[in-house]
């Protein structure tokens, strides 16, 4: 059986981290002042041009799609949408804000002075009802640019803006605070998007909503005044935070904190590990078999989701391979997206699981291979199908510790018995230029096997010549199992 897992999306930055974390001012700006637009000549290139331009072109661009199902809007909308479009004008508005992400942190006065302009503005409803906004998207590029100075005059919109602010718009900036400050202050669960970018405060109401936004506000203007006044220490708080609650007894918040460290560079992962792996080798199946109790009471996410979370530290949760592994038998045999986690951890207990448990997966895939048709797609959802998603799987698990694509079980076999008294790095490193030859040939197999092995710029072709000219200098690092450029 397949253990579900939930998949946490962020509704303002959707990738945390993509931007570095940098020290803020010592208090949270409010700007005062807007800035007035220029018209920008749009045939010079966007690196040349000033931020303020940049940010000019990017609501010019923005304003030139309206009518169409590209244009910001400050209700949800799908940047999918923006991502994949061909229309020359979503390419000209994703190009500059794409550039205004590239340059980052500089472009933060711009942007502040475009907002102060911006939340008043009420332009005419589009066919499909709603009216053009740019409130949505320069808050959306604040979360991910993660400057700390917009954080006085998002609070000041969250407080209303002299009441010239939507009620939209004021739950924009409730979420941009939360992203930018580390802090909420409303309940943070396991299924919601804050778990991604802010720490549950200890005095946060035990709602998942503010019915009055005005108590948001006045929340974060006390936080401001006491202990958030330095914008430099906001990750520190929040990961301290974090850690406090992981050391806790309360599993939803056990769990929105190990997520939360895992994209804001956990300081003490080895004390994450320890509470994680203590907390799932205790949680067992309850009376149905996809439901897991921990202390007689059922856990509040899948049994699958805790897993990734401990196997997120690969060879560091190596000390809890009994857990994982009765984890997975207890999941089926046949449940292939379990082999990743495997795979993640690596280590001699969870190989010797894993040709232990490939025997008889194969039987299973063979007697259902017969029965695929040649060009039919598996479907993972057919537990037929299932077992030979489950054989691929389990083989590339054992691949990516040995460090080698084999054509049979029985060298996979061979291989490991020959190298499994070396340690990871002996081993890994002494397969690269044969893995590199691979990758040369076009082996789809090898190229993703290399791709987990070595985290390092690499050329698209003359990988062998490159493993050769660059092994020497490539650092090894034990705690992902994978070599790293030397600086």
């Amino acid at each position: 059986m397949t253990r579900s897992v939930i998949a946490v999306g962020v509704s303002l930055c959707v990738l945390p981290g993509l931007c570095a974390l940098g020290a803020g001012t010592s208090k949270p700006a409010a700007a005062t002042t807007s800035r007035p637009a220029t018209q920008t000549a749009t045939r010079i290139p966007l690196a040349q041009l000033s931020d303020a331009d940049v940010v000019n072109e990017y609501r010019l661009a923005g304003l030139a799609l309206e009518g169409t199902e590209f244009v910001p809007m400050d209700i949800p909308i799908s940047t999918t949408i923006l991502d994949t479009a061909t229309d020359p004008r979503a390419i000209r508005f994703r190009d500059a804000r794409r550039e205004i992400l590239r340059r980052g942190k500089q472009t933060t006065p711009e942007l502040m002075g475009f907002l102060i302009d911006e939340v008043p503005v009420v332009r005419p409803r589009q066919s499909t009802g709603h009216s053009a906004g740019f409130t949505r998207d320069i808050l959306e590029l604040m979360a991910c640019i993660d400057d700390p100075r917009p954080a006085g005059l998002v609070c000041q919109i969250l407080e209303g803006f002299d009441r010239r602010a939507t009620t939209i718009q004021r739950k924009l900036a409730l979420e941009t605070l939360e992203s930018l400050t580390k802090c909420s202050f409303r309940k943070v669960r396991p299924q919601s998007p804050a778990a991604l970018i802010a720490v549950q405060h200890p005095a946060a109401i035990d709602q998942d909503y503010f019915a009055d936004l005005d108590q948001a506000a006045q929340l974060y203007r006390s936080w401001f005044n006491g202990d958030g006044d330095d914008s430099s220490q906001w990750t520190v708080l929040a990961q301290k935070r974090a850690h406090t609650y992981v050391a806790s007894d309360d599993l939803e918040q056990v769990y929105c904190a190990a997520i939360f460290l895992q994209y804001h560079a956990d300081p003490d992962r080895a004390a994450t590990v320890k509470r994680l792996g203590e907390l799932i080798s205790g949680m067992t199946r309850g009376a149905e078999d996809y439901l897991y109790v921990y202390n007689g009471k059922e856990i509040p996410v899948s049994i699958g989701n805790w897993e990734r979370l401990l196997t997120f530290y690969g060879p560091r949760a190596r000390a809890f391979a009994p857990t994982l592994i009765r984890l997975h038998r207890e999941g089926g045999l046949n449940d292939f997206a379990g082999y990743g986690s495997l795979a993640a951890v690596g280590g001699p207990e969870i190989l010797s699981f894993l040709f232990e448990s490939l025997p008889q997966i194969s039987k299973q895939a063979d007697a259902v291979r017969g029965s695929i048709r040649p060009g039919q797609r598996l479907d993972p959802n057919n537990r037929r199908h299932a077992w030979l998603l489950a054989e691929h799987e389990c083989r590339a698990a054992i691949d990516r510790w040995i460090g080698q694509n084999f054509a049979t079980d029985a060298q996979r076999q061979t291989a490991w018995q020959a190298s499994k008294d070396q340690s990871d790095e002996q081993r890994l490193r002494a397969g690269l230029g044969q893995l590199a030859t691979r990758v040369d040939l076009q082996d789809p197999d090898a190229i993703l096997l290399m791709s987990r092995i070595v985290k390092a710029p690499m050329p698209k072709s003359g990988c062998a010549a490159w493993i050769k000219a660059n092994l020497p200098g490539l650092r090894y690092d034990a705690d992902s199992g994978t070599f790293l450029p030397a600086h």
